[in-house]
């Protein structure tokens, strides 16, 4: 393949990853839904939540949207050597990381985003022709001295664009797709909430105010389902989770608030059976309970539920769509919104617009790219 159209295939691959990364952006502000995913705890939206989202507290989209902008920007100004052999570089690195976050999805967390494919796949076939590229070091000083300088501006210009499109878009609101072992607990009728918890986890013990007023808020719009998920480094955990599990369904709000605002210390098998007398349950009725193995088949069942819905981190809250991960109040509070407006404040527009609208933007620019060569050529015949 000549070194112009190689050129332009790299460009426009990075115009593509750049687009990728936007949609990425825009997914990673949400916690579920309302971006480009539709998933949640399963394919992009494991990815989404998984500990290789980013690295050093920055996410990967971020640092796409950095990083594709510079590369495409060395790919048509730096034109001396030194700038080639830094283009290359970079190149070469973002191939190896992107290699490197395609065996993460593949072998450590077992599941693919399809977003994070458009940009993985195209940076690494830029970094293989970036290094061809390279070999033909005098072909592409040639190259880059003929491009036009408006043809230049006109590549900046598509980056810009590629970049906009998804940043601007507005999707269309779409049901995520929802681990079943979550989904077997929503009804039609209500706002669902379901809630992996630990009793003596802090960040549990904090959330719990917050839901506790949402449910409280909208009587009889909200459902609430906490699912039990006792760290193994909580030893308050099992017996507060057991006494839950224990309670009779009317009664289990009180007990919640006992187990999540009681001391540490007094998680344990006789403190537990306390809080089940101070709200009028028969004490020897839970202690009962608490060792029965139905019981204990039922918690059992809750974390198998924890580990098939592939999550991580406590607690772990579904709010109709959406999976927060931790205590993080603001996004809680903005799902919560969002749940209550049934997730359609706004039509949006089907992505797939969006789509063929980046693929002209694409194709018309590697079309470009070429004809303009032809046309070098055919000026450098008529000057011969």
């Amino acid at each position: 393949m000549s070194t112009r159209a190689l050129t332009v295939l790299m460009r426009c691959l990075l115009l593509v990853a750049l687009a990728a990364c936007a949609a990425l952006f825009v997914d990673y502000q949400t916690a579920g839904a309302g971006g480009f995913c539709g998933e949640v705890a399963v394919g992009c939206g494991k990815i989404k939540n998984s500990a290789y989202s980013g690295i050093f507290g920055i996410k990967w989209p971020t640092i796409g949207l950095v990083a594709m902008p510079v590369l495409l920007s060395l790919s048509v100004w730096a034109r001396s050597d030194r700038g080639q052999m830094l283009f290359t570089v970079a190149a070469v690195a973002g191939g190896f990381t992107a290699a490197g976050l395609i065996g993460l999805q593949v072998f450590v967390e077992d599941a693919i985003c399809k977003w994070c494919m458009g940009v993985d796949i195209p940076s690494i076939l830029v970094a293989i022709i970036a290094v061809v590229l390279y070999r033909r070091g005098d072909e592409v000083a040639r190259f880059k001295a003929s491009e036009s300088r408006g043809m230049r501006v006109l590549w900046v210009a598509a980056a810009l664009a590629a970049a906009a499109v998804p940043l601007t878009w507005e999707p269309e609101a779409t049901a995520a797709e929802l681990p079943p072992e979550v989904l077997e607990f929503y009804s039609d009728d209500k706002v669902d909430v379901v809630m992996f918890t630990d009793f003596q986890c802090p960040h549990c013990r904090k959330l719990h105010p917050v839901l506790d007023e949402f449910a409280k808020d909208n009587p009889g719009r909200v459902k609430l389902t906490r699912l039990m998920k006792p760290l193994a480094g909580h030893p308050g955990a099992k017996p507060a989770a057991l006494a839950y599990l224990c309670t009779p369904p009317g009664k289990q709000e009180e007990m919640a608030d006992k187990l999540y605002n009681g001391e540490v210390g007094e998680l344990n098998a006789a403190g537990v059976v306390r809080f089940a007398a101070d709200i009028g349950i028969d004490p020897n009725a839970v202690a009962s309970c608490m060792v029965d193995q139905r019981t204990l088949g039922r918690l059992a069942q809750d974390e198998e539920r924890f580990k098939k819905a592939a999550l991580r981190g406590l607690p772990s809250t579904f709010i109709e769509q959406e999976l927060v991960i931790g205590s993080d109040v603001p996004k809680i509070l903005t799902a919560m919104d969002r749940a209550l407006a049934g997730n359609s404040a706004s039509g949006g527009t089907d992505i797939r617009y969006m789509l063929v609208l980046l693929g002209i933007l694409i194709v018309a620019m590697g079309a470009a790219g070429l004809m303009a060569g032809a046309s070098d050529a055919e000026d450098a015949a008529k000057a011969a």
